[in-house]
């Protein structure tokens, strides 16, 4: 594909994954018929297109820029401009995306060509937040769909920036805290419903990695349901689980199916880090704080936060 950067191209091509919503465009991952290389398209919000769809699209394929973005500081008495760099090449590098297109001439030719356990999978996603919606209000159920789906299209700037300020923007990506709460709500359901230990088990394991897909499979959360999943196996089995090892572990298994996250996946790069730090700087700052009362686990969450902090 990168033979035909700045030309006008005609392509056959299936959405692959979720189509990203945005206000007024929609950006869609399009796996390319033939070469098996993959480009984005961005396009008007209408007509929607959804997973599986196959599409002939006739553009001018470019390649993907670094931006400058510049933001104000008002916080101080002197007022001053911060630039920052986003390089969008490498950002859609790691997930094999090659060229970028924008409001391409686009005529759908059909549908289901997909996945199907993909396909059910997106629907039950797009189920469960219509139900949030229709039971609660904003910025409540954006809060939730960030928290079950680590999508944060519906939280508003105002909020994203209260998060930054009081830095709990992390709960609103999927991450290891959402990994074990889901975990624990599975076991713990299908334990209530009457399975034997062993059956919820082989259960809990298999809900997990659908979750993982239908949420589309961020670094953080593979990292975070191999590691579960290892953990859960180690107990599952009367084995001794040591953390260090199954970070290794899920490091080795991600990066020999896809080495470009190493370096061009901050996501990879601070999901991994923050692990690291618990494992290895954690009890190092449980004896520091061994004066302070453990009330309301105080200690433990304190030299949680810290550890992760000072490795990311």
């Amino acid at each position: 594909i990168k033979k035909h950067i700045n030309e006008n191209v005609t392509l056959i091509g299936i959405v692959e994954g979720e189509p990203d919503i945005r206000e007024k465009v929609i950006k869609l991952k399009i796996k390319i018929e033939g070469i098996d290389e993959k480009i984005l398209i961005t396009t008007r919000r209408y007509p929607e297109y959804q997973y599986g769809d196959r599409l002939k699209i006739v553009g001018k394929l470019e390649e993907p820029q670094i931006f400058e973005e510049r933001e104000e500081d008002k916080s101080s008495s002197f007022p001053f401009a911060i630039a920052r760099e986003f390089n969008y090449k490498n950002y859609l590098l790691k997930d094999g995306i090659l060229a970028a297109m924008n409001f391409p001439e686009i005529t759908f030719l059909g549908e289901d060509f997909s996945n199907p356990i993909m396909k059910l999978l997106f629907s039950f996603k797009n189920k469960l937040k219509e139900s949030l919606n229709s039971t609660l209000s904003p910025p409540q159920s954006a809060l939730l769909e960030a928290l079950f789906f680590g999508d944060e299209e519906n939280i508003s700037k105002d909020w994203k920036e209260k998060f930054n300020l009081t830095g709990t923007r992390h709960i609103t990506a999927v991450s290891g805290m959402n990994i074990t709460i889901i975990s624990a709500l599975i076991l713990n359901f299908l334990l209530f419903l009457g399975f034997w230990r062993q059956q919820a088990f082989y259960f809990s394991i298999i809900l997990i990695l659908l979750y993982i897909l239908m949420i589309g499979a961020p670094a953080s959360a593979i990292r975070a349901g191999i590691m579960g999943i290892l953990f859960l196996t180690a107990q599952h089995f009367g084995r001794l689980s040591a953390g260090s090892r199954a970070i290794v572990f899920a490091a080795t298994l991600m990066l020999a199916i896809n080495p470009s996250l190493l370096e061009l996946d901050i996501g990879f790069q601070l999901s991994f880090l923050a692990i690291l730090g618990l494992i290895y700087l954690q009890p190092t700052f449980l004896d520091f704080f061994k004066r302070i009362p453990n009330l309301l686990q105080l200690r433990y969450t304190l030299s949680s936060t810290l550890s992760a902090q000072f490795f990311t």
